[in-house]
């Protein structure tokens, strides 16, 4: 599969060649929520799950999935394969998140075992892998990586923005807590939104969260916690200094986020999502 964006069907182009309607009009509503009910069905999710459109990229969808699911000093497991797994990690740094990866050799997914030995030096908030990373093209296998992260207490988490609709996800019968994407890629819309669901478990630790994020839900529904970024007052408006990490000794091996030593190679490349 390509990066993206990908052709659209002459029915999508043909659908938004038309005057947009209004914001609460009847049309647009009944559209709204069938889409909703749609993603439950394209991401095989269950009825106590809650689908999210926000407008915006894929990256905005990891910014949602570490602003509302994870506290500053609370650890976070990344899966690293690729470019975007990097970037995941960067934003949970950002976010205050105690990170540590599991990187294993370039081109390569790791093992359970590998999984269930880090998860074991826990406790781990969640756990974030990439279902496809586009730099690479690794693709892991969500269903254990679910299995071993409730057996720790965490959240099961995944970028799926290069494989939601490509590649087989289910999200209630694995027991995934967020799995997001783009419109852009095998959903075969054009580029401009970031689509989420949140499972029962992930909606929970969002309504269970900090101050920040109790403060936060004022805003929106009542009695529906708002998936969106917050931001503390008392953090700095301006983002700390890009992080340097020190890399595992020898490939497979879990390494955490230290500042102030290089790093022995050069970031990787990869192509960066709109």
């Amino acid at each position: 599969m390509i990066p993206g964006p990908v052709e659209i069907s002459p029915t999508v182009l043909a659908a938004t060649s038309v005057p947009p309607p209004g914001h609460t009009s009847t049309r647009l509503i009944e559209a709204f929520g069938g889409s909703i009910e749609r993603m439950r069905q394209v991401w095989q999710a269950d009825a106590a799950s809650q689908p999210f459109l926000l407008a915006g990229s894929g990256t905005l969808a990891m910014e949602v999935a570490a602003a509302n699911l994870v506290e500053p000093g609370d650890r976070a497991l990344v899966i690293n394969t690729g470019f975007f797994s990097e970037r995941m990690a960067e934003i949970l740094h950002r976010a205050g998140a105690s990170v540590t990866e599991l990187a294993p050799p370039l081109g390569e997914a790791p093992g359970t075992d590998q999984v269930r030995e880090i998860l074991r030096d826990g406790p781990f908030k969640a756990l974030f892998a990439t279902h496809v990373d586009t730099s690479t093209g690794v693709r892991i296998d969500p269903e254990p990586l679910c299995r071993l992260a409730r057996e720790a207490g965490a959240l099961a988490v995944f970028d799926g923005v290069c494989a939601a609709a490509g590649e087989r996800f289910e999200m209630a019968a694995w027991g995934a807590d967020l799995y997001f994407t783009g419109s852009q890629k095998a959903l075969g819309l054009p580029p401009g939104l970031a689509l989420m669901v949140a499972g029962e478990r992930a909606l929970a630790a969002r309504a269970a969260g900090g101050p920040r994020r109790r403060r936060s839900t004022s805003t929106g529904t009542p009695g529906s916690p708002s998936i969106a970024p917050t931001r503390s007052a008392s953090r700095p408006t301006s983002p700390p200094p890009p992080p340097r990490w020190s890399w595992p000794s020898k490939p497979g091996s879990a390494r955490s986020w230290r500042r102030g030593s290089p790093p022995a190679s050069p970031p990787m490349p990869g192509r960066r999502r709109p």
